[in-house]
């Protein structure tokens, strides 16, 4: 089972995907659990979840503004948050900030994806207590990709929002 489990939104998961492949690269002895990527035809999508979940020892919360809004991170963020033995890491992406995030994802050491990926990657390591040498900072292509995934997301956003205000 994972030791990494990335709660996300339908509308963020090209962002989750990029970071599960990120991470996946990053930290190559660790699973990495993307709903959209480990559920298939015929699973029951909430046992699933929840079995993953359950072994996870990190969960990410990926908050989008819209995702702030849903129940759905929410949900499974308290599963960790009540959980012992499970580390909860609020990581923000769009214009919001770990310490802008309501009580009590403000309360937690978070990070924004778009600054402080190396970061996450760092404090991944040692919270799951990696062995060896944590990999080097430089960029590559799963370095790149992540950034190209979080420009066409944040194009996407704005898109939207110029639409809206069209309307």
């Amino acid at each position: 089972m994972p030791e990494i489990f990335i709660s996300y939104i339908h509308e963020d998961e090209t962002i989750a995907k990029a970071l599960q492949k990120l991470l996946e690269a990053k930290l190559p002895s660790v699973g990495v659990f993307v709903a959209g990527d480990q559920l298939r035809l015929g699973d029951e999508w909430l046992s699933k979840i929840r079995a993953a979940l359950k072994s996870a020892k990190v969960i990410l919360a990926l908050f989008s503004p819209a995702a702030i809004e849903r129940p759905w991170v929410h949900f499974e963020a308290g599963g960790a948050w009540f959980s012992d033995g499970k580390t909860l890491i609020p990581i923000c992406i769009g214009h919001l900030r770990p310490e802008n995030l309501p009580k009590p994802y403000s309360n937690i050491q978070g990070a924004s994806l778009e600054t402080s990926w190396w970061y996450i990657i760092q404090d991944l390591w040692g919270v799951l207590e990696l062995k060896g040498i944590p990999p080097s900072p430089f960029e590559d292509e799963d370095v790149k990709a992540l950034s190209e995934a979080l420009g066409q997301w944040n194009a996407e956003r704005a898109r939207t929002a110029y639409k809206r205000e069209d309307a």
